[in-house]
């Protein structure tokens, strides 16, 4: 036989091992040469048996907390969107029920980028669990031959009988059913399948001691690396190195025996499976405790639901809230030991409870039972954790002081975790709001320097809509360090709560690191050396069949970017529509290429770049870019000055990655309190402050940008066009006119700019070459949300101006440069926000011309698609009489009439006193003053200095904010924000009673706040001199009118000053 192996396969590809029993072990090195010799050993017909390939090994996963009504075909075509191909899947049944659970079995067809299923957070709208298949215990037996360690498909022996022992399928055999069975492999009485027979027991043994030698199963570490991103990953996890104990796997095995060798199939692919898993993200079972909490809202309806979470999530100790067990409860989990404490009234209601599993060395401790504590306390004495675990429940109509709280955590010692529903909320641990009993515990756990544990996510969903879900059940722990502990949410029990899982370390639990290119060991030196070395100066244009594409990959790339999330509103005029896309195909004017731009150029770009800033996808940071070598900066101005002679963007530059933030005071529950935050790659932006600075050296910005538009423009601010409102407003008030006005909210403003008007208008005010290149600039931008560690895949935005960028403002004051205008009213716009005045004796006039005004808007609003909230607009008429002018409508609805409105930053009412503005502020400062009691307040230790520097950094710029234009309220106005700062300098100094306020503003150097409206005022109409735009210079000019009111406006605060 051998010298047939020498003619079929090469010498180098193959070698042999004599074993026990004329067994032969034949392993090759090649696939090719596997087949080979299979053909060869069934030409010959010699008995054999022999393994899969690896490469057609299915690679299977569990994934768990999938529910079980989801139709495997959606399953299938999740995962295929994924790039995973599904060979087979199977759902798990309770082994006694036979019930479906929520855990699936699934075998993928063997890929590269199989590994990747394990960073799988979300499958089918459902937070799943992807985990690595259990290690079989027992040993594979073939149904074929009846031998171990290897399985029917791969068997070419002879057929065996496991009843009977005879050579036949079993399938065919015929022994009665009363004769006693005969064992192929020992000859025994007893099926060839029995697991006490003689040579299953012998393979055990030596089995085990193979199977000592592997270490526990580690738990997969969630990657967070998007699969959809048509990017590389910055830095892609490498596999693993194998084991050292980890034998050489063979590709066949010949053998001429029953006998069967000690090394067994399963073994071979359990080494095969742990040599190629990620690193571990947390310890092994046996050195870290999972505490789960949660609040039951009665425990007895879901022990069932309970037992089920216990086992799959591996929970050593569960602390639960609301029992409802009284006295008389018997209650018992298999494999866990309960303690309760009911309610002291012995009624079903209340109660807490800690269920801990047997094999756990603890004993219990006295209980806390009254109406404000309720919690169960367990001692568990597992090295290295000797410390108390308490299930604790505070109901939520007890007030209870900080001294009761301090009192309840000084009986549990210098080691312990607290797990329940406190009932207690405060910001500072992730609730929404801040409650009396969430002070006063916060307050007792700094007393006794304990820390807090909460996911920061809400655990309490009221069955009432009416009503916010909110943060109430977390840890409280003392003596253990954070980094030994790790904790997530679950979303699994059904109750009003939901639970939280706590995992104790032995070692310290590493998080995930944040991806980046550089560190402070960073060697700078080297890094401009190597870019030296190895950048490449002579790129060659990409012709355009390299970007030539399969109609596959098209349909990947369409299907995965397409979304609807930025699409301009619907049309209504669709002739109008036409036009514009005509005129677009129109040939462009001859005009003058754009300037290069100069290495120096690009240099001083960078480096005014704030270090600070984030980065995009491609985590390039202007600290990177401020290193590069002169070489690099060279290639960088190349490509540049390439984009400008080719009019084009390139594709990689477009790709934005958006951070969700949350909106302060909104629900957290909804989609539309959260603000996009869009991070685009530095470079790009490089590029686009360089262009910007050439289209105002080729271009009058002041011919296309109107100067009535204040917003995103150099030495424009808000309190500039709220004084120009003022002056009119002050105007008519003097002249005993009606002054109406309407305040316009314009819906989504920048993310519905509609491309194609944005483009003819780009086209119709800027040279040539700048609408080819902004043409390219605006075309197939795609976006991609992350949240947390989680990505989104690719989409499509059709509209709007690209927010995060530099070009996106400067695009969208050319949108609506061309707003209508008229003789007989005023308009003012800082960017979106968008204001309208009109003047007259008569109020019905008034009216009249700001209606007519509001009808050319809305005409000017449908033909470029822009929508206006008719219920966030609003209408204010300014004057000294009682009666108002008439409402006015826009697109037939009546816009809402208010007695006061808020105007970039600054509250107006009806005779523009300042008093709803100042009375604003004072409530806010208020509310700063009482957050930072704990650094202000007469019992902080904060230096002096600090102090002084924390009011004028963050309470001072509150109150500041357009005190040019709000200083000129009555002197009984302005002292509400004088008392408020003389109470803050006497809290930071500690002040007795009997210093004077002029003593401490003097010896503080703190001016007051009339002297602080001086001086702004002075150095803001100083400014207002020669300035480049007339409407701001005629702001510095007193109010050319016949005074009658005995009142200042911000123009006479400046005469003070002279």
């Amino acid at each position: 036989m051998v010298a047939h192996l020498s003619a079929t396969i090469e010498e180098d590809q193959y070698y042999c091992k004599v074993q026990s029993n004329d067994t032969i072990k034949i392993q090759v090195t090649t696939p090719e040469s596997y087949r080979k010799l299979i053909k060869q050993l069934q030409d010959d017909k010699i008995i054999y048996h022999t393994y899969q390939l690896k490469h057609e090994r299915a690679y299977r996963i569990v994934i768990r907390n999938l529910h079980h009504s989801i139709p495997t075909t959606q399953i299938t075509a999740e995962l295929e969107k994924q790039g995973h191909k599904v060979r087979n899947i199977l759902n798990v049944k309770h082994r006694a029920t036979k019930e479906p659970l929520p855990l699936f079995f699934i075998d993928l067809e063997p890929k590269e980028n199989n590994k990747s299923v394990y960073d799988m957070e979300f499958l089918c709208n459902m937070k799943i669990t992807v985990e690595a298949p259990r290690q079989k215990k027992h040993i594979v037996q073939c149904t074929r031959c009846q031998s171990y360690g290897h399985t029917k498909t791969y068997c070419a022996k002879p057929y065996a009988c496991v009843k009977c022992g005879a050579n036949h399928n079993t399938t065919t055999c015929t022994k009665p059913s009363d004769t006693p069975a005969k064992c192929a492999l020992c000859g025994g009485n007893h099926p060839a399948n029995y697991k006490g027979c003689e040579v299953y027991k012998n393979l055990q043994k030596t089995r085990g001691k193979a199977f000592n030698q592997i270490p526990h199963r580690p738990i997969q570490q969630k990657i967070n690396i998007n699969d959809n991103n048509q990017f590389p990953p910055i830095n892609p996890n490498q596999t693993p190195t194998p084991m050292s104990f980890i034998p050489q796997t063979s590709y066949s095995q010949v053998l001429t025996q029953n006998q069967q060798s000690p090394i067994m199939a399963d073994q071979l692919s359990m080494f095969l499976t742990y040599s190629t898993r990620s690193s571990t993200k947390l310890p092994p079972l046996h050195n870290s405790l999972r505490i789960v909490l949660w609040n039951a809202n009665g425990l007895i309806s879901h022990k069932l639901e309970l037992q089920t979470f216990l086992n799959i999530h591996k929970i050593d100790i569960a602390l639960i809230s609301e029992t409802h067990f009284t006295t008389r409860t018997v209650f018992k989990v298999p494999n866990y030991k309960v303690y309760h404490i009911p309610h002291p009234g012995d009624r079903a209601r209340g109660g807490a409870a800690v269920i801990i599993r047997n094999s756990i060395s603890h004993h219990e401790l006295t209980h806390h039972q009254n109406v404000k504590f309720q919690a169960a306390n367990v001692k568990v004495n597992v090295k290295p954790w000797p410390l108390i675990v308490s299930a604790v429940y505070c109901p939520p109509k007890h007030a209870i002081s900080s001294e009761e709280y301090v009192e309840f955590l000084e009986t549990y010692g210098s080691k312990y975790i607290i797990g329940g529903d406190w009932n207690a909320k405060h910001t500072q641990w992730g609730a929404r709001l801040t409650t009396t009993k969430g002070r006063n515990l916060l307050e007792a756990m700094n007393r006794r320097n304990c820390n807090h544990l909460s996911t920061g996510e809400p655990t309490y969903w009221p069955n009432d809509y009416n009503k916010l879900p909110d943060l109430l059940d977390f840890f409280i722990h003392k003596g253990i360090t954070r980094n030994y502990i790790q904790i997530e949410s679950n979303h699994e029990l059904s109750s009003d709560h939901t639970p939280v899982i706590a995992t104790l370390s032995t070692h310290v639990i590493n998080q995930s690191p944040v991806n980046t290119l550089v560190t402070n060991a960073t060697n700078w030196n080297n890094f401009r050396t190597y870019i030296e070395d190895h950048i490449i100066m002579n790129i060659r244009i990409k012709e355009t069949d390299d970007w030539a594409k399969s109609d596959l990959e098209k349909a990947e790339n369409f299907a995965e970017y397409l979304s609807l999330v930025f699409t301009p509103h619907d049309s209504i005029n669709h002739h109008n529509d036409k036009e514009i896309e005509k005129s677009l195909d129109t040939p462009c004017q001859m005009s003058l290429p754009i300037k290069a731009f100069s290495p120096t150029e690009v240099k001083q770009q960078i480096k005014k770049v704030n270090q600070c800033k984030a980065p995009g996808y491609d985590i390039i940071t202007g600290k990177i870019l401020r290193q590069l070598p002169n070489k690099a900066i060279v290639l960088l101005t190349t490509i540049f000055n390439s984009m400008l002679r080719l009019s084009y963007f390139p594709t990689i530059w477009k790709f934005a990655q958006i951070v969700m933030i949350p909106k302060p005071g909104k629900p957290i529950n909804e989609v539309t309190s959260y603000r996009p935050i869009s991070l685009l790659p530095i470079p790009s932006k490089i590029f686009e402050k360089l262009l910007l600075n050439r289209i105002r050296c080729d271009t009058e910005i002041h011919e296309i940008i109107p100067d009535y538009q204040f917003g995103f423009r150099e030495h424009h601010s808000t309190i500039h066009q709220t004084h120009r409102i003022i002056n009119k407003i002050a105007t008519s008030i003097e002249e005993k006119q009606y002054c109406t006005a309407a305040f316009l909210d314009v819906a989504q403003a920048f993310d519905k700019v509609w491309h194609t008007g944005l483009l003819h208008k780009i086209k119709n005010k800027l040279p040539s070459p700048y609408y080819l290149l902004l043409k390219s600039y605006l075309a197939e931008r795609y976006f991609q949300v992350k949240y947390n560690n989680a990505y989104s895949s690719y989409k499509l935005a059709k509209s709007g101006v690209p927010q995060g960028s530099v070009l996106g403002p400067f695009l969208y004051l050319i949108y609506t440069a061309d707003l209508p205008t008229t003789n007989n009213t005023t308009i003012a716009t800082f960017a979106d926000d968008t204001a309208l005045l009109a003047t007259d004796r008569d109020p019905a006039m008034a009216s009249q011309f700001l209606q007519h005004h509001l009808d050319l808007l809305q005409e000017w609003f449908k033909k470029w698609k822009i929508r206006i909230n008719q219920t966030k607009s609003s209408q204010i008429t300014f004057t000294t009489k009682r009666t108002h002018c008439p409402p006015v409508t826009i697109d037939n609805l009546q816009i809402p009439v208010q007695t006061e409105v808020k105007y970039l930053g600054l509250h107006l009412d009806q005779k523009l006193t300042w008093q709803k503005h100042i009375k604003t502020k004072r409530q806010h400062l208020n509310l700063k003053v009482q957050q930072m009691s704990w650094l202000l307040g007469r019992k902080s230790k904060l230096s002096l200095e600090n102090k002084i520097l924390i009011y004028k950094c963050i309470l001072k710029p509150i109150w500041t904010y357009g005190v040019q234009l709000w200083g000129c309220a009555k002197p009984s106005n302005t002292k509400i924000i004088q008392r408020l700062q003389s109470n803050v300098l006497r809290s930071i100094t500690n002040a007795p009673w009997y210093v004077s306020n002029f003593t401490l503003h003097n010896d503080l150097q703190i001016p007051f706040v009339t002297e602080e409206i001086r001086r702004y005022s002075t150095i803001y109409h100083n400014r207002l001199k020669g300035h480049e735009n007339s409407c701001v210079t005629e702001l510095s000019n007193p109010l050319n009118i016949r005074r009658r009111l005995k009142r200042q406006w911000p123009s006479d605060l400046k005469e003070h000053t002279s």
